[in-house]
């Protein structure tokens, strides 16, 4: 092995024994952002869909990309890690939308992206309520409005204090977000957000730490 591969596999291992003593599990973005190949902020802008594909913000390589996951992998089964593979999405006014890592979106390439590995010391209790925490379909995100500005579908007027849902860089009403019949849950009764959370089939969780909730036609939708 020369020099060049055994420095890139010590940052490979370094980022990943990282991670996973972080968080008791790791992933290829985990380990690509703590060698600095990719930025915490590009993957932010992409999962909010900014930008359409992970790859495009890589930075090094194609064959450098293809290399480092290559020994993550082979180091994730040689520690005896369990593979889980994730759902990743953004959470869109019509449901969930799935997640795009390679401008190709070759399935078996976009399976390995998803795929992070948990833990060998968790026990199946504890290596399953991680695995329904990853997996769990992201919520809509509203922001309160700081100054007056209009919805960009339908033009209507959104005041001072209202709120909005950013759409691949675009403000909508609630209206025009689907949200429309949700009402506002102060943050602070932990109860109230437990039970409208149980009841509800539609949610969308505030930037102020805060949630919208409501119930329509005798259907809880937080």
């Amino acid at each position: 092995m020369s020099n060049s591969q055994q420095d890139l596999r010590l940052r490979v291992v370094r980022a990943a024994e990282a991670a996973l003593a972080r968080q008791q599990y790791v992933s290829a973005i985990d380990v690509l952002c703590g060698m600095g190949l990719l930025a915490s902020t590009h993957v932010d802008s992409w999962r909010k869909g900014r930008i359409d594909f992970l790859e495009r913000v890589m930075q090094g390589s194609p064959g450098k990309i293809s290399s480092s996951l290559s020994i993550f992998r082979d180091w994730a089964y040689q520690k005896g890690l369990h593979p889980s593979e994730t759902g990743y999405a953004r959470a869109t006014r019509v449901g969930p939308a799935l997640l795009q890592f390679t401008q190709a979106a070759d399935p078996e390439t976009e399976k390995s992206y998803r795929t992070h590995y948990l833990s060998a010391a968790l026990s199946p209790v504890k290596r399953q309520q991680l695995e329904k925490k990853l997996n769990r379909a992201p919520q809509p995100v509203v922001f309160e409005i700081l100054r007056d500005s209009q919805c960009g579908e339908c033009g209507a007027a959104l005041e001072q204090g209202s709120f909005l849902l950013m759409e691949a860089e675009q403000p909508l009403c609630l209206a025009c977000a689907g949200l429309a019949e949700l009402e506002f849950l102060p943050a602070g009764d932990t109860a109230l957000t437990r039970r409208a959370s149980k009841h509800s089939q539609r949610a969308a969780v505030s930037s102020a730490s805060a949630a919208l909730g409501g119930v329509t036609s005798g259907r809880a939708c937080w």
